[in-house]
């Protein structure tokens, strides 16, 4: 099965990347891949990694999967957002949900159903 469809999950600097098998029966591949913003986790180079860094690691694992889920606060997905409209790879983003606190579980429900509903 191939692996073309990607979750993003959206906190406060910090992201997962959730990456599912199959459409039709959408199940998880794996564990989530964790990223987060390195200006938070080196406290005496503040200012050093900008918010194209930090997206542009989320796309970089996002980049071979064909369609995009993005579930997060609103700044963090419309930040997110910004940079896939400069990269002109809009049309790979399915739906985007302005949530501020979930939990796993409901984010993969939630995408689980997302693809299930619309393919």
């Amino acid at each position: 099965m191939s692996i073309d469809h990607a979750v993003v999950w959206l906190e406060f600097r910090t992201a997962k990347v959730f990456l599912f098998e199959d459409a039709a029966t959408p199940s998880v591949a794996g564990e989530p891949e964790f990223i987060g913003d390195k200006r938070l986790m080196h406290d005496g180079q503040k200012g050093q990694r900008r918010d194209d860094d930090f997206f542009g690691e989320i796309l970089g694992f996002l980049e071979a999967r064909k369609k995009w889920v993005i579930i997060g606060n609103r700044s963090s997905c419309v930040g997110l957002l910004e940079r896939i409209c400069r990269q002109k790879t809009e049309g790979r983003v399915v739906g985007v949900e302005f949530v501020d606190a979930v939990t796993a579980e409901e984010v993969l429900s939630r995408a689980r159903s997302y693809f299930s509903d619309r393919h």
